[in-house]
């Protein structure tokens, strides 16, 4: 007889069983000179976790992949964002001297 590793419900039968990976527990090692915390380890395992808690399980690591997925996106969007700013400048400063005497009055004000 098993029960769900997240809600303790019993799962009397096969079929309603799911397999997870779960967070089983965490250690924190503590410098005792300082107090301050010197590292955190997390352990995690296979467990089986009723049908309910599997979806949850499953929309909340879909939900932490697509943040990470929309952060990767932002951050290559303002990379991108940059080089084209960068990119600009340059060939504001080439027309500039392409202009000769009209670009020193222009500029100059």
């Amino acid at each position: 007889m098993a029960n769900c590793y997240r809600c303790g419900r019993h799962l009397p039968e096969v079929s309603l069983r799911r397999r997870r990976k779960v967070k089983t527990g965490f250690w924190v090692r503590t410098r005792y000179d300082t107090g301050k915390t010197a590292s955190v380890n997390v352990h995690y395992g296979m467990r089986i976790v009723c049908p309910v808690c599997a979806r949850q399980m499953d929309l909340e690591s879909a939900k932490r992949l697509a943040m990470e997925r929309l952060g990767v996106l932002a951050a290559l969007a303002a990379l991108m964002a940059a080089l084209a700013l960068l990119k600009s400048g340059q060939r504001a400063k080439k027309s500039r001297k392409s202009f000769g005497f009209w670009a020193k009055a222009l500029y100059s004000v």
